[in-house]
């Protein structure tokens, strides 16, 4: 079977297998299927690593483990990303993070920003719009 693709070769003998495998002996197995000599060994493993990988036929377990996924219940292998999204949500980012996204927000909305720090404003004059000569601009006209 030495013309067969190692990722058909790895079907073969997960098929025939009665569960999971771990790789190395997933390699091992198919490195004598397939006949791939010591001086082939190196270049091929990372190739196949990679193949299995992106395959949609198998599932990778714990610890370095592979299975085909028709035998693993979709349950088990589908991840719900609202999880993940929520998780990073969630997350606080540092204090510099959180000021840097301050300054970004302020900046989209046209506040202009200095580094000195600006007394703060009286609840009545909260509201009130900033003109032109309040923020130091002179009419050249």
């Amino acid at each position: 079977m030495k013309n067969e693709s190692m990722i058909d070769a790895a079907y073969s003998i997960l098929t025939a297998n009665d569960g999971a495998m771990a790789f190395k002996d997933l390699w091992e197995k198919l490195k004598v299927e397939l006949e791939i000599g010591p001086d082939e060994e190196a270049s091929r493993i990372g190739r196949f690593y990679t193949d299995i990988s992106l395959d949609g036929r198998f599932v990778e377990g714990k610890d370095n483990t592979w299975n085909l996924r028709s035998r693993i219940c979709y349950d088990n292998v589908h991840i719900d990303m609202s999880d993940v999204y929520t998780d990073l949500a969630e997350s606080d980012g540092d204090d510099a993070d959180k000021q840097d996204n301050a300054d970004y927000d302020a900046s989209v909305q046209g506040v202009i920003l200095t580094d000195e720090a600006e007394p703060e404003e009286d609840e009545e004059n909260a509201h009130k719009p900033e003109t032109a000569e309040d923020l130091g601009i002179k009419n050249i006209a």
